[in-house]
């Protein structure tokens, strides 16, 4: 089985884990998006799942840049 397949299909149920985790019962409330990336890859293929519509999920991931790129490696995301 390739990288990418196995990346896939961990993801895939990860996604649908935690989709039933923040959303039990099957309306959506809180979305997400998975992102997976290999540390030793120079070209870095990032690989992404989520519970979101494409364009809602660029636009939470953008709002979670501007905020990532203002803070210092100490200070938690979490929080913000």
């Amino acid at each position: 089985m390739s990288r990418d397949r196995e990346y896939a299909e961990k993801m895939q149920n990860i996604a649908n884990l935690l989709d039933e985790f923040f959303n039990p019962t099957g309306f959506k409330e809180v979305g997400f998006a998975l992102l997976v990336f290999p540390f030793d890859d120079e070209d870095r293929d990032v690989a992404y799942a989520s519970n979101a519509k494409r364009d809602c999920m660029v636009k939470a991931l953008e709002e979670f840049l501007d905020i990532a790129k203002k803070i210092d490696d100490t200070e938690n995301l979490y929080m913000h």
